[in-house]
């Protein structure tokens, strides 16, 4: 497969400036947006911005079915309709058959699993990495091997309050995780207890990922609850217990209730102790 000239990601700083210098060239037009996750809301809100056409492609049934639940997702799909957004859920790329001119100088010709044809002149890929090491440290973000450090996508670490093995993936995380390994590269001995978080604007919306919240193996015996839900205000808040403990959250406009869920994740609180008004 030929990937076109007119295809991005954004991972990196030079990722951005590609994608403004495009932007700042060519008018709005018809733009596909592939993924499924963080790095796809940011495409697609960029998009938006400058007046595209938007159709988002995503292998998956719904848009982050692990961390929303229906009436999570359907305030997404409300926004996007309301900002003209098309969706393609359970297809994916299969092949790129013919770059040709376009109106915009190169327009790429897609065909999907599903078997559709479009047609593109900005493509915008938000399909994740892989990574091609992985670290697990210790809580002192130490790996096994003397005197070596990791932290950021790499780490695989213990989350001090879920207790489950996982991987950091945003930037705050990385930076947070660099702070606890260089102390203790230079012998402080600090253990890293940063409580994970994320967050993002789209569209209008405020989404935010607090704790773990997932995937979870269904043998960890993980459960759900939407503890707030207003499609008028198109606020959203679901929590994630094990044990009988809160270890995350995921809330759409509901910023108000961070300090509560980080409390309640801090103090190992029951969902009984977050009191909502």
């Amino acid at each position: 497969m030929r990937v076109p000239e007119n295809t991005f990601r954004l991972h990196t700083l030079d990722d951005a400036l590609r994608i403004k210098k495009f932007l700042s060239e060519h008018r709005g037009d018809r733009a596909l947006v592939v993924g499924g996750g963080f790095i796809t809301l940011e495409l697609v809100e960029i998009l938006a911005r400058f007046g595209w056409k938007i159709k988002l492609l995503c292998v998956e049934k719904s848009f982050w079915s692990e961390y929303l639940d229906e009436q999570g997702f359907s305030i997404l799909l409300d926004i996007w309709q309301k900002n003209g957004v098309e969706l393609s859920f359970g297809d994916e790329i299969a092949d790129i058959e013919s770059i040709q001119p376009g109106r915009l100088g190169r327009e790429a010709r897609i065909i999907t699993r599903n078997g559709a044809r479009l047609s593109a002149d900005f493509i915008g890929v938000g399909i994740g990495l892989e990574r091609s090491f992985d670290a697990e440290v210790n809580e002192r973000l130490e790996t096994a091997f003397p005197n070596v450090w990791a932290a950021g996508d790499v780490a695989f670490y213990t989350d001090p309050y879920s207790g489950r093995k996982r991987f950091g993936g945003n930037w705050s995380g990385a930076f947070m995780q660099g702070r606890i390994a260089g102390l203790n590269m230079a012998g402080v001995k600090e253990p890293f207890k940063t409580l994970s978080a994320y967050s993002i604007n789209h569209l209008g919306l405020t989404i935010t990922f607090a704790g773990d919240v997932g995937p979870f193996d269904p043998g960890l015996g993980v459960k759900s609850s939407v503890v707030y839900f207003n499609r008028a205000q198109n606020q959203y808040f679901r929590i994630f217990e094990n044990s009988a403990r809160v270890i995350g959250a995921a809330m759409i406009n509901g910023q108000q209730f961070l300090g509560r869920i980080n409390q309640a994740i801090i103090n190992q609180w029951d969902s009984s102790k977050i009191i909502l008004d």
